[in-house]
């Protein structure tokens, strides 16, 4: 046992070394598989850190390709997508660096109470657009699922970009068919018969269709691009606690149009009739 903890210890000041004057490393905690995770606080302000670190390759990433994978990434500048500050080697280990988010993750809005579904179909929509993007660049994710997903009012940050070096386009799909139907449904478990409309109420015909789709057991039945799924996903009427993003959000991610006219025929309405408001005051 004191190999170990030796083993640890130097593990630890090699990671504190690493991470410099950006960040004090604190205790060990509970990671993903693979992974040696250490709490951490920025030096400046005091904030909450995260350091990850890989296991060595072949097992884990290359300090290289890992750091390749987040640049890419960051060139994308999706605002669903989540990414570490930074990251580096030691001892021809991969480690991030990012800031331990506060907010909940899907799992915990889902426990918390059961979501109403255009709130379900807001949220996979947002991620689907950042899949695309991905997808796009020929970047997979590889890690998409309730814990990896942060949730707040104003949409949805896909996190869990360092936990894989990526996987297929098709494991992507699956995974994101997955969180869809526990998002929609509130149900954990794979559905044995995925037609949302025999658990809820009100469910539009395509999104019921989508569902049963998504889970078709020939893999070549199930859509084959996050556009596929998005295309029925974007007619689906959904409330937002700010429309104006609404209005703009990821068009130009995925190049597809989108439904403004409804809301600029609004605004020009409130528009012409402050200006009849100011002239009949004046």
């Amino acid at each position: 046992m004191s190999g170990l903890r030796t083993v640890g210890d130097k593990l630890r000041a090699r990671v504190q070394l690493a991470i410099g004057a950006a960040a004090r490393l604190g205790d060990e905690v509970h990671g993903a598989p693979g992974l040696r995770v250490f709490e951490a606080a920025d030096r400046n302000g005091g904030a909450a850190m995260i350091v990850s670190v890989h296991q060595a390759p072949p097992v884990g990433p290359t300090p290289a390709a890992l750091s390749e994978r987040l640049t890419r990434l960051g060139a994308l500048e999706h605002p669903a997508l989540e990414l570490p500050l930074s990251c580096g080697a030691v001892d021809g280990m991969a480690w991030t660096l990012e800031t331990a988010s506060a907010l909940p993750t899907a799992r915990d809005r889902v426990v918390r109470s059961p979501l109403p579904l255009s709130e379900g179909v807001a949220a996979v929509r947002d991620l689907g657009r950042a899949i695309v993007a991905m997808h796009r660049a020929g970047l997979t994710h590889g890690a998409i699922g309730l814990d990896t997903v942060q949730w707040n009012p104003d949409g949805v940050k896909l996190g869990g970009a360092a936990l894989s070096m990526g996987v297929s386009v098709r494991d992507d799909l699956d995974a994101l068919a997955q969180l869809a139907w526990t998002l929609f449904s509130g149900q954990m478990r794979t559905p044995g018969s995925p037609r949302l409309s025999a658990i809820r109420r009100r469910v539009p015909p395509r999104l019921d269709d989508l569902c049963v789709a998504m889970f078709a057991a020939d893999p070549a039945a199930r859509p084959q691009s996050a556009e596929e799924i998005l295309d029925v996903l974007d007619v689906i009427p959904t409330r937002r606690t700010s429309e104006f993003p609404a209005m703009l959000d990821a068009g130009f991610f995925d190049s597809r149009p989108r439904r403004q006219a409804p809301w600029l025929m609004v605004g020009i309405a409130v528009a012409a009739l402050a200006a009849i408001l100011f002239i009949t005051r004046t």
